[in-house]
Parts: structure tokens; C-alpha cells; sequence
């Protein structure tokens, strides 16, 4: 399980003090979303309890779940996490390292990355969340990323950049499913025994993060 850089968790403190990330009411999970919703996150173990125990304490009583490394963060426009891309040629190396033909796959690795492009793993989430929407008759989606997120490390995303795919990738939800209701969640992992889960508006984010973009960027200059 990783543990939460210093840049994210002043990001994150901050916008908890300034009040763009705002602790779950349960009467709006309750009114909003009527206690039920699909939920796209993360396959994280490490965190699902936690997750499970919150969303239901918070009456969400009723949900269905599209699981998969990272998320929603594969739904962002122009996202690194929306394709296979070298995660493919990691894994065809890690098939053949103990053959005579391992060499190929490593001589050949940027193609076998070009080839991972190709297979989208965001058209295979949508289809997931267009047919567990149609078969659950559910009117609300919740996207809720997590920090600290491997698949988020992997691409080198700090949780500016978590949070600006998952705006995205609500408005893309908007345009397939204009009548459905999205809420967007963050699930939080302090590290110091604390995790929590935060509601944020998409408008109101963004807003917060243009305001503040000189402040992070000499901030995560200094770290």
C-alpha cells in the first residue's frame, strides 16, 4: 500500500480548510441519489472497507459497483491510464523472461506499448457502466478516485492531476448519459490512520485549482 506525498496531502489539507472538499452528508446521499448509485472506483483491497463502511453509514444502501486499477481515472479526456500502452509490454517481458525469445519482447517493447494503446480500457468501462446502469435501473453514478492511488503513481499523477481527470471524466459521462446524476467523491488515506471521504463540486474545483495554480506549482517546485 503506498503512502501519500507531501505535495498531495497539502493539496488536499488545503482544500478541505478552504471548503472545496466537504465531508459526506448522508441526507444528501439520501435525497440526491436516493441511497442508491453505480459506483465507479478502484479495485484497491487496501482500501474497500473502508470505502463499503462509509458509503453505507452514510446511507447509501443500494449500489452497484464498476471495479478496476484506478477507476474513473481511466475516463478522463486524454487520460494516460485510458489503454493498456506499456503496461502490455511490461507484461508480454514478464511472459517471456525465462525464454530463449525473452530478448525479442524487450527489443521489440516500444511497438508491443504502441500496440497497448490500442486496447482502450475506458470503452471497456463504459460498456460496464452503460449495461450495470440499464440492468440496475439506477439514475446516479459516483466517481470516486483515492489518494494515494498505485495506478495515479504509475503515471506520475499528483492529485491535482487526479482531480482534473475525474471533472473530465463526469462531463464525458454527462454527454453518454445526460440523464443521469453524477456526484463525485474522493476517498482520502492521511496516512496516519485517518482516511476519510470527501464530496467536491466539479465547478467549484476547478475554480479553486485555476485560483490557486501559482501557489502549486511553487509549491511542488520546492518538494
Amino acid at each position: 500500500m503506498g503512502k501519500i506525498t507531501v505535495f498531495d496531502t497539502a493539496v488536499l489539507e488545503k482544500a478541505v480548510a478552504d471548503r472545496v472538499l466537504e465531508t459526506v452528508d448522508r441526507e444528501k446521499i439520501q435525497t440526491e441519489a436516493n441511497g442508491e448509485g453505480l459506483l465507479v472506483g478502484c479495485a484497491d483491497g487496501d482500501q474497500r472497507g473502508d470505502t463499503e463502511d462509509h458509503l453505507k453509514s452514510k446511507g447509501l444502501h443500494r449500489r452497484h459497483e464498476v471495479l478496476s486499477n484506478g477507476g474513473a481515472l481511466s475516463l478522463g479526456p486524454k487520460s494516460p491510464a485510458r489503454s493498456l500502452n506499456r503496461m502490455l509490454s511490461e507484461f508480454v517481458i514478464h511472459m517471456t523472461k525465462e525464454t530463449w525469445y525473452g530478448w525479442i519482447a524487450r527489443l521489440l517493447s516500444g511497438v508491443i506499448t504502441m500496440i497497448g494503446c490500442l486496447f482502450r480500457l475506458d470503452l471497456v468501462q463504459l460498456i460496464q457502466i452503460h449495461k450495470g446502469l440499464e440492468l440496475k435501473r439506477m439514475g446516479v453514478i459516483i466517481l470516486m478516485p483515492h489518494v494515494p492511488c498505485g495506478v495515479a503513481a504509475y503515471y506520475n499523477l499528483d492529485v491535482i492531476d487526479q482531480l482534473r481527470l475525474i471533472i473530465g471524466a463526469k462531463r464525458r459521462l454527462k454527454k453518454i448519459f445526460p440523464d443521469k446524476r453524477i456526484m463525485l467523491l474522493i476517498h482520502v488515506d492521511w496516512s496516519n490512520g485517518d482516511r476519510r471521504t470527501y464530496r467536491f463540486s466539479a465547478a467549484a474545483m476547478e475554480a479553486w485549482i485555476s485560483t490557486n495554480h501559482s501557489l502549486f506549482t511553487t509549491l511542488k517546485a520546492r518538494l
